[in-house]
């Protein structure tokens, strides 16, 4: 891949045609040179936090500087869809994947997300300046838990990458998409975008805090091999005879650093997770599969029952595969 263009200041590119919606907010469709087609927007959730919307299909391969816009802020990107680099500091990289989220502070130094050409990506970013983000995190911790704020801070300062990069939940991208579509006026919608704002933290600093207090430290390596278990796991199309001692051999992981590793990024264990990426294939497919019944798709995923399927299923989705059959 060639090096990205570098991208400082967005309304300096030559945009072919603007288009905005009817709303309060600047929500813009776009199409230029270089951006392609996309979407953008600034959305004030409280005074001195704003939601920035971005997406897209890059023309080029493209990197775009925040700190110019934000320097010295925090920075909580949530990945909607699509994989985005990010960069700070010429040195440290994250690669947050679709439902996976990062938190980070440049503190200072040039900051970056690069996108790639032809490839569709969605993402927000919430940004806070540090007085008010202390602010907001003062609303979930009272005297007695000071370990799991001080987690919090923790993942947001320590300037490196383990620790940060977090799996979301389906309900923060439903807030972010309330959101979006919000067309809510005056104090109507200034209650609402706060109480949105107060959902989504809620949830992101309850996965950070209720995780098992243990500093862990992993190299870059480790990450990139936790990263690859994920993607095995991803592609596996059925519920087997998972051997953690062969998925450690495969990977070349010991058995500490795969779970409690795979448990500390992802915010869920391995085996649930397989699970879990497993059965959301076996959703797909009663969506689409008007010829096979249950129980030969719940064969063809590994269950040796129907009820054995039909019992994770609901528990996963909260409904039986018959209501979608």
């Amino acid at each position: 891949m060639k090096a990205p263009i570098v991208i400082k200041e967005l309304r300096e590119q030559p945009f072919e045609e603007i288009v905005r919606q009817n709303c309060e907010d600047e929500i813009l469709k776009f199409k230029a040179p270089i951006l392609g087609r996309g979407q953008t927007a600034l959305i004030p959730l409280v005074p001195n936090i704003t939601l920035a919307y971005l997406s897209g299909v890059p023309l080029e391969t493209y990197k775009m500087q925040y700190n110019q816009y934000y320097n010295n802020n925090i920075l909580l990107t949530i990945s909607l869809k699509g994989d985005i680099v990010h960069e700070w500091n010429h040195t440290t990289t994250s690669k947050i994947s679709t439902r996976q989220s990062f938190m980070y502070n440049p503190q200072g130094e040039d900051s970056f997300f690069i996108a790639e050409k032809g490839k569709k990506f969605e993402q927000v970013t919430i940004i806070f300046n540090k007085e008010d983000f202390l602010y907001v995190v003062d609303k979930f911790f009272d005297v007695s838990q000071k370990t799991e704020k001080r987690k919090c801070i923790h993942a947001v300062f320590s300037k490196t990458a383990e620790g940060i990069v977090f799996d979301i939940s389906k309900v923060i991208t439903v807030i972010i998409k309330q959101i979006l579509e919000c067309r809510l006026k005056g104090n109507f919608r200034r209650v609402f975008m706060e109480c949105k704002l107060y959902e989504i933290m809620a949830h992101y600093l309850n996965a950070i805090s209720s995780a098992k207090h243990q500093e862990l430290k992993f190299s870059a390596l480790d990450i990139q091999k936790l990263q690859e278990v994920r993607k095995l796991l991803q592609n596996l199309d059925q519920i087997l005879q998972l051997s953690i001692n062969d998925l450690c051999k495969t990977i070349g992981l010991n058995r500490f650093k795969l779970t409690t590793g795979f448990q500390a990024i992802y915010n869920i264990s391995v085996i649930k997770f397989y699970h879990q990426s497993v059965l959301t294939k076996a959703f797909e497919e009663l969506q689409q599969n008007d010829v096979d019944s249950i129980s030969n798709i719940a064969l063809k995923y590994g269950y040796g029952s129907t009820q054995a399927f039909s019992t994770a299923f609901q528990k996963q989705f909260g409904m039986r595969p018959s209501q979608i059959k």
